[in-house]
């Protein structure tokens, strides 16, 4: 007796209003035959918003395509995520200019943090006291560490966060991005599908 094994996907992205086929929420095989008929079965039509995908509803499918006597074996995942996004997505006049208003905050957001953090170490102090240690002149002035140490900050973010540059590995702040990411997702699975006992 022939058997079919489908694995379903943990999740997918599809265009909505467009048909899901079993390809598309899982993968086939079946020993020494092709699968490619089986994989244009229709499930359905992608949503708005979040749908589940569970194994019954794909055997039921296959079930009406598959040649008599053959068995359904399911691998893998307890079942998959659809999430119908919109074909095109609407620009919004206020994108960028949101964009800059955020972009404007983290600066001076950040900029503040930096001059409360000197204001609390004394760092003009401490940079006058360091000119004295190495000039041995109390009034040599402290400038010529000033202004390296703020030009080093500026170059240290940038080299922190790899602006401008080609990287094979995430920065700090794209994974934190992504963890975030993966976060608002999985709480939307779970309200917008209406699963709140699986994980």
């Amino acid at each position: 007796m022939a058997v079919l094994y489908v694995g379903l996907k943990a999740s997918i992205k599809k265009t909505q209003k467009t048909e899901l086929r079993v390809g598309d929420v899982a993968q086939l095989f079946m020993e020494d035959t092709s699968v490619a008929p089986f994989l244009d079965a229709v499930l359905g039509v992608v949503q708005p918003g979040w749908r589940v995908i569970r194994p019954v509803q794909v055997v039921q499918t296959l079930v009406q395509v598959l040649p008599e006597g053959t068995s359904i074996q399911m691998i893998g995942e307890q079942k998959c995520m659809v999430q119908g996004i919109p074909a095109t997505r609407e620009k919004h006049p206020f994108a960028r200019l949101g964009a800059v208003v955020i972009g404007m905050l983290l600066f001076f957001g950040g900029a503040l943090t930096l001059m409360n953090f000197h204001a609390d170490v004394d760092m003009p102090r401490v940079h006058a006291l360091i000119s004295t240690l190495i000039t041995g002149n109390e009034n040599a002035g402290a400038l010529w560490i000033s202004i390296p140490y703020s030009i080093g900050i500026g170059l240290g973010v940038i080299f922190f966060t790899g602006f401008g540059k080609k990287r094979s590995n995430p920065n700090f702040f794209e994974l934190e991005e992504q963890e975030y990411r993966d976060k608002v997702e999985k709480y939307l699975q779970k309200n917008e599908a209406g699963d709140t006992k699986d994980g």
